[in-house]
């Protein structure tokens, strides 16, 4: 198959498993997430960025699992992506989410680099590429730095380890959302953290369109947030 038609396939993929899931993708959208697998492939033949090397896996588990997270971010909020890799979830959620200020931050310089070129080759506005742990965010907040309205996380670590390391960068009312698989185990840790950590939460499961892998968001709310004050 050449080229094109490999990546003609890969934009009717995502177009389509989009619609699966409830959002009507425009076509802007679907080329900057063709571009962004593109430039990904790429790199990743010398850096590793990803090991979804097969672009069906690729559009589903990486780009299409980013479409429930966009729906339920609230407009405007500032998020931060940690251990954003080769860009996820953090670069199509932005691209699916215009009006999100993102910050990207990975630990590995080669990684950054890489963010760095795909948010200039995308021409994405409020978004930043940092080099760097969580952890010097948390002191960057003690002299003063702005905390986050949410901290997203995917497939960085054990969620009672995300908490501490992340809990810390959430403005009062903020959301720690950690995107996790279906299964009832990733629940029942994050409750026993709940009772520790002084978090609420709220599980939003959902299914891949193609394969049907069911997936979770763990939505770590600080008391008094915007969706309990919106209940009220």
């Amino acid at each position: 198959m050449s080229e094109l038609k490999v990546w003609g396939e890969f934009a009717r993929m995502v177009e389509t498993g989009a619609r699966k899931m409830g959002r009507r993708m425009v076509e802007p959208q679907v080329e900057q997430f063709v571009r962004h697998a593109k430039e990904l492939v790429e790199w990743n033949r010398s850096v590793n960025l990803t090991a979804l090397c097969e672009l069906h896996a690729l559009a589903e588990k990486q780009f299409l699992d980013v479409i429930p997270l966009a729906g339920i971010l609230p407009e405007g909020w500032r998020v931060l992506d940690v251990g954003s890799g080769g860009g996820f979830p953090g670069v199509p959620l932005k691209i699916l989410r215009p009006d999100l200020e993102v910050v990207l931050i990975d630990s590995v310089r080669k990684k950054t680099s890489f963010l760095k070129h795909l948010v200039r080759s995308l021409r994405l506005d409020d978004v930043v590429v940092r080099h760097g742990r969580a952890e010097s965010l948390v002191e960057e907040r003690e002299a003063g730095w702005r905390q986050w309205d949410a901290v997203v996380s995917k497939a960085v670590g054990k969620v009672r380890r995300v908490v501490q390391l992340c809990g810390p960068l959430l403005r009062e009312e903020g959301w720690l959302v950690v995107m996790k698989g279906g299964g009832e185990k990733s629940h029942e840790e994050v409750t026993t953290v709940i009772g520790d950590a002084r978090f609420e939460i709220t599980r939003h499961g959902y299914e891949l369109p193609f394969t049907g892998v069911q997936r979770c968001l763990l939505v770590l709310e600080k008391p008094g947030s915007a969706t309990e004050k919106a209940g009220q």
